[in-house]
């Protein structure tokens, strides 16, 4: 909070002191005292209960014990209302809640969702079987994954994954049927450009 934007108090011992409520409790210490030397004979009451409240009559002080909004009791009613209104707000609010979770759905069926899963991995596993064995998969000697052959980015991960078995055992297959030779690769590809131009 911003010094301009706190609210004024005026001091009760000059009322030409018009200051901010932050600095008030350091202003009250000097102008007390200046209050005391310039009038000797005057008493100053503080109130018991909240050290800023300041009086000059021991009969306005008596007084405003019975209203001064600091006082236990009054500070004690406050709370006690707080707590009912905050009570009566928490029912609503849990009433509110009741009526939602009426309108909600089931509960989670735990035993019968495990269930159902198990049946959909099993025909997710059983449609990944029937559509290798279609395309005309075919086992690897080096390993016992189905690949198809056909299929592109399935080929060149393999030649790959072979290029390196074959870099770390020397006495790898060289001439497996996913890894053609060199020029094999250039006579397909020379045929491929030679189609192209006899089509046209």
């Amino acid at each position: 909070m911003r010094r301009y934007d706190d609210p004024k108090i005026i001091c009760p011992f000059d009322k030409s002191h018009i200051m901010p409520s932050i600095r008030f409790t350091w202003h009250m210490k000097k102008c007390k005292d200046q209050y005391l030397v310039k009038n000797p004979t005057s008493t100053v009451w503080h109130c018991k209960y909240h050290y800023l409240h300041i009086y000059f009559d021991e009969n306005v002080l008596k007084q405003h014990y019975t209203e001064c909004e600091h006082h236990p009791d009054k500070i004690k009613a406050k709370n006690e209302q707080t707590i009912k209104d905050w009570q009566q707000l928490r029912i609503t609010e849990d009433n509110n809640q009741q009526n939602q979770d009426e309108e909600e759905v089931k509960s989670y069926e735990v035993k019968k969702n495990s269930e159902d899963a198990e049946v959909s991995l099993i025909q997710v596993s059983k449609t990944i079987e029937i559509t290798l064995i279609q395309g005309g998969a075919i086992k690897t000697r080096n390993s016992d994954i189905a690949i198809d052959p056909r299929s592109k980015s399935i080929k060149k991960h393999y030649r790959h994954s072979m290029n390196d078995k074959e870099n770390a055992d020397p006495v790898g297959k060289k001439n497996s049927p996913l890894t053609p030779h060199k020029s094999s690769k250039k006579m397909k590809m020379q045929s491929k450009s030679a189609n192209k131009f006899e089509t046209k």
